[in-house]
């Protein structure tokens, strides 16, 4: 499962877009280019929907869509040779159902479910497999925890029933560098960077809720109250079009 130092790596590779306005707003303000000291990434649109991101000139992501709702993704090695592939699948309100995930360097797949619980939690469980089929329960469940935003606040994660970590997220009131990429928002399982606002803080509690490891980050603003600088284990500069 997702742990807190992938949620960290994930936020080094920020898929970033921002303003006030709507995502369907063909006027929104969207990220062209993150620099950082150990990688540049381009970004490519389609309106508000994200295509295809480049790491070093070579494609590292690649996104798909049915309507407003990403479907999925493709990451690339540097030959250019897709490795992951994530599919997502939605129910009749437009939710996240599932979502698969396909590694092609060894052939090992894995899937995971989602039910909306009537208090406003997501509960999960996840299953392995191969590509045909993924239907060997891991044992591993969990709860995600979400604020008013859909923002995830908080993951306990279950390993055989039995709690092994937890994860809490803090956020500032800006607007968050992810805010008008059409249909990222739905995207809750993703909880290394904010989808309407920015992660201020990330804490990784053990099975004993013992405090392991936990970040910060701060940032600079623009006019529009989107992240122009942000820092933390790393400073990345953001450059809008």
């Amino acid at each position: 499962m997702q742990k807190l130092m992938y949620a960290f790596g994930a936020l080094m590779l920020v898929l970033t877009s921002c303003t006030n306005d709507s995502a369907s707003n063909s006027n929104a303000i969207l990220l062209k280019r993150s620099i950082s000291n150990s990688v540049t990434l381009e970004y490519n649109y389609n309106g508000n929907k994200l295509v295809s991101i480049y790491a070093g000139g070579s494609l590292y992501l690649s996104y798909t869509y049915v309507g407003d709702l990403i479907t999925g993704y493709q990451h690339f090695n540097n030959n250019a040779e897709m490795v992951v592939e994530v599919i997502y699948e939605y129910d009749s309100n437009q939710r996240v159902a599932s979502k698969k995930y396909l590694n092609y360097e060894d052939l090992s797949a894995g899937k995971v479910f989602y039910t909306y619980n009537s208090d406003g939690t997501v509960s999960f469980e996840a299953y392995s497999g191969d590509f045909a089929s993924q239907n060997n329960a891991t044992g591993w469940t969990g709860i995600y925890y979400l604020n008013a935003n859909g923002e995830a606040i908080r993951i306990d994660e279950y390993n055989q029933g039995i709690l092994d970590t937890r994860i809490e997220f803090t956020y500032d009131t800006k607007n968050s560098i992810l805010k008008n990429i059409t249909g990222y928002n739905k995207l809750f399982m993703i909880y290394g960077e904010g989808k309407i606002n920015n992660i201020l803080t990330g804490k990784l509690y053990n099975s004993d809720n013992v405090l392991e490891s936990s970040y910060s980050h701060q940032y600079d603003y623009n006019s529009d109250n989107c992240p122009v600088f942000s820092y933390g284990g790393e400073t990345i500069h953001f450059f809008y079009e």
